[in-house]
């Protein structure tokens, strides 16, 4: 009885703790994104006047403004991160074909060299009532992660394993009433601790990010009355499957 009321006031005292922490992180968002995106907005913009006006042909200064654009890049993604998990939960869906919303987000974003991408899905059009704004935040998310997954991965095996192929397979599956969206890579995995507290806001096992982007996966996926499942293990991958209810009516786009 003791140690079931230990157990529960932990509990208690660890989720009052989130809830103060994404409180202060609701306050300060909305002066922070409009404070950080108007500078990072006139830093990009400079950018692409100087690469416009220039006519720069030096590898290292065409070096360094690919670099000034890519830093921008992670900022803006950030701040964007930060405004989805502290916005409201409101998902405005259409039906919309989920197979040509993920052959889309794989065209706009390609694997990295040496990394291949299996499509497990017909070019059949699969309808679905989705956000097409935040489902394609969601599965961009997911691509990123498999990417930088696998690319860890090879950095470790480097010189040691010529057998390794870096590979990341997406796949769409409809059942009854149910869609399927599955991201799996074969990548450095996770261990049992950092795959239960994956979904956690503000917990992060990588050196850059700030621990939000599957909390947002999930924040999405439960507006959309879906549900998300994560498996992973050490050198073994990762594989995250969207749960999402396929049933609609109205106009399909």
């Amino acid at each position: 009885m003791y140690g079931e009321r230990t157990h529960a006031l932990e509990a208690a005292q660890e989720e009052l703790l989130k809830r103060e922490r994404l409180s202060v992180l609701g306050q300060i968002t909305a002066t922070v994104s409009h404070e950080l995106r108007n500078p990072l907005g006139v830093i990009g913009s400079s950018v692409f006047y100087l690469r416009q006006r220039c006519n720069v042909v030096d590898e290292k200064v065409l070096k360094h403004l690919e670099r000034i654009e890519e830093q921008v890049s992670v900022c803006d993604s950030i701040v964007a991160d930060l405004l989805e998990y502290t916005r409201g939960r409101y998902s405005e869906k259409i039906v919309g074909d989920l197979s040509a919303l993920t052959r889309r987000i794989l065209e706009e974003n390609p694997p990295p060299p040496g990394v291949t991408v299996d499509r497990d899905f017909s070019d059949e059009p699969l309808l679905v009532p989705f956000d097409p704004l935040k489902l394609s935040r969601v599965m961009v998310n997911l691509l990123e992660n498999a990417y930088q997954a696998v690319i860890a991965r090879i950095k470790i095996l480097r010189n040691r394993d010529n057998t390794y192929h870096a590979s990341v397979r997406i796949s769409i599956m409809r059942g009854d009433g149910e869609a399927f969206i599955e991201v799996e890579d074969n990548g450095i995995g996770m261990d049992e601790e950092t795959a239960r507290r994956a979904f956690e806001p503000l917990f992060t096992g990588k050196a850059r990010g700030i621990g939000l982007g599957l909390s947002i996966v999930q924040k999405v996926i439960k507006e959309h009355g879906g549900t998300v499942f994560l498996t992973s293990g050490p050198n073994l991958g990762t594989r995250v499957t969207l749960v999402l209810p396929a049933d609609y009516g109205g106009q399909v786009v």
